[in-house]
């Protein structure tokens, strides 16, 4: 929700609810009692959900804001920088967004900023409220001095920071990659029926060649037996 083009930032109608939306998690071996682990690749999501063209945009667009759209009802879990971030945003209504699991949030100022940037501290649920007004926001949103930019932070490099839990990429393969298959695809099932088809025909065939020649070989038999 971070675009001005090309409707002049106006959301109206808009209502982004019901994700569940998830960044990084630890990729290294969980041990007993540990809640943080690395992510070998140092994955998170900046921000989850970004409203407002400062967050992703800085001063590119100056003072246009945008306006009157619905964040509702989203859970967040993983690593991330922000889960909800706001800058330069009038008249939202932003509620009962939670986080769910083991969450974390992590990330510091990369060489991507400009010199005017001063990335907040990571945290859930940030806005700018120099430049948003008339917002609903649920109640634990953070004030912040500076929202601009946000997509310039990066994680850390490496170090314990990030929530164990349901990563895709730590799901063990099972060692027989047919365990836990049930019955044919329909691509399959459809060539043995065509196959049996072609057996069938192809024996019809071959009976029909069989009975021409063991009639002919009869008639040879009599004609050779009436001389």
């Amino acid at each position: 929700m971070v675009d001005y083009d090309p409707f002049n930032g106006d959301f109206s109608g808009t209502v982004v609810t019901n994700n569940t939306i998830l960044g990084g998690f630890a990729t290294d071996t969980e041990e007993p009692g540990e809640k943080l682990g690395n992510n070998f690749e140092g994955a998170i999501i900046k921000m989850g959900i970004a409203v407002g063209p400062r967050t992703w945009f800085g001063e590119k667009f100056g003072d246009n804001v945008s306006s009157s759209g619905v964040v509702t009802n989203n859970q967040f879990g993983g690593a991330f920088t922000y889960a909800i971030a706001v800058s330069s945003a009038v008249n939202f209504t932003i509620e009962e967004n939670t986080l769910i699991g083991n969450t974390s949030f992590i990330g510091a100022r990369g060489p991507n900023c400009s010199d005017s940037d001063s990335p907040p501290t990571p945290a859930p649920f940030i806005v700018d409220p120099n430049n948003s007004d008339q917002m609903n926001l649920q109640s634990n949103f953070q004030n912040i001095r500076d929202g601009d930019d946000l997509t310039c932070v990066l994680p850390p490099n490496g170090g314990d920071f990030w929530p164990f839990g349901d990563n895709p990429s730590n799901t063990t393969q099972p060692a027989n990659p047919q365990a836990g298959h049930h019955g044919l695809s329909p691509g399959a099932k459809a060539g043995i029926a065509i196959g049996v088809i072609l057996g069938v025909v192809l024996l019809g065939i071959a009976t029909w060649f069989i009975r021409k020649w063991a009639l002919k070989r009869a008639k040879l038999r009599q004609l050779t037996a009436l001389k």
